[in-house]
C-alpha cells in the first residue's frame, strides 16, 4: 500500500474575542491513504497539536486587538500535509468589559440624578 501526505486543511474559519481565537476547519479531502493522526497549529512561536478527530481549537490568552497568522496542517503517520493559513484579529474590547463599563455609566448617572434630587429636597427642608 502506497501512502502519501494529506492534502491541505479546508474551509478554515476564525471567530475572535478580545483574548482568544476559535478556529474551525474541515479535514483534508485526501488523507494520504492513512487516517489523520493530528493537526498542527503554529502561531507566533507556539505550536499546538490537536487530535486528528477534532476539527476545532480555541487559542487562548492572546493580546487584544492583535493580528495573528495561524498555520494549520494535517498529519498522518507517514507525512505532514501542506500548510493552510488563516488570519484572525482579536477584538479590542471584551463584551464583559463593555457590560461593566455600561453598568458603571448607568450607576454614575443614577447617582448624579439622586444627588440633584437630594439638593432640591434639602433646599425645600431648609425653606420650612
Amino acid at each position: 500500500m502506497i501512502t502519501g501526505k494529506p492534502t491541505e486543511v479546508r474551509d478554515i474559519s476564525a471567530t475572535s474575542t478580545c483574548d482568544s481565537i476559535k478556529l474551525n476547519w474541515k479535514p483534508p479531502v485526501d488523507d494520504g491513504g492513512m487516517p489523520i493522526t493530528k493537526y498542527v497549529l503554529d502561531y507566533l512561536d507556539v505550536r499546538r497539536n490537536v487530535d486528528g478527530k477534532e476539527t476545532s481549537y480555541t487559542i487562548r490568552e492572546l493580546e487584544r486587538n492583535t493580528l495573528y497568522v495561524i498555520q494549520i496542517r494535517a498529519t498522518n503517520k507517514g507525512e505532514w500535509g501542506p500548510i493552510s493559513k488563516k488570519e484572525g484579529r482579536t477584538k479590542e474590547f471584551c463584551k464583559y468589559l463593555k457590560f461593566y463599563f455600561c453598568l458603571f455609566l448607568f450607576c454614575f448617572a443614577k447617582i448624579a440624578v439622586l444627588r440633584k434630587y437630594m439638593v432640591v429636597v434639602n433646599f425645600l427642608i431648609k425653606l420650612n
